[in-house]
């Protein structure tokens, strides 16, 4: 488990509010189970959660509509049950396209249409734009940065280590 004021100093654009609520409603966490903090594929779905938050293409709830439909897909993947996360250095690629259809490496062989909530077999045309997030890497820099966080009263050095950037720490 990951204590909660580390998890809400990994997820910076998160504000407490909507990091406690994605938590307590989205993932069904309890007052209790909410302020002992989060397990790692929960980590890996506030990180998301929060990646998706940061763009700023997208409301709330289709965020939680992109989380829900790929969360079992994403958290399958070896890097969150690892316990040295780093040592699966994989690509695991969240793709939005045309800031409206998006799709997961490893998932089934569909885009999922933010605004309609439908599965298409193929996009209606060739993407203009499409902005690429490695969950692998975004698990295992933001794991690292809590390591940091938490060894920092050993090693004050880590103050001000960059989330983005843990292990070049900026």
């Amino acid at each position: 488990m990951t204590a909660l004021k580390h998890v809400l100093a990994a997820t910076k654009t998160l504000t407490p509010a909507r990091l406690e609520q994605f938590c307590r409603r989205f993932l069904g966490l309890s007052k209790t189970q909410y302020n002992q903090g989060l397990t790692d594929e929960f980590l890996l779905l506030a990180f998301v959660l929060e990646w998706l938050n940061h763009l700023g293409l997208l409301s709330d709830a289709d965020q939680e509509v992109i989380i829900s439909t790929y969360r079992m897909d994403l958290c399958k993947f070896p890097y969150v049950s690892e316990q040295e996360p780093k040592t699966h250095r994989s690509m695991v690629a969240l793709t939005i396209s045309d800031g409206r259809y998006v799709s997961l490496t490893g998932a089934a062989k569909t885009f999922l249409d933010v605004q309609t909530g439908d599965k298409l077999e193929e996009l209606p045309r060739p993407p203009l734009t499409l902005i690429i997030c490695n969950v692998a890497e975004l698990f295992i820099r933001k794991k690292e940065y809590i390591a940091a966080l938490e060894s920092e009263h050993e090693h004050p050095s880590t103050a001000g280590i960059d989330p983005v950037n843990a292990a070049t720490n900026g």
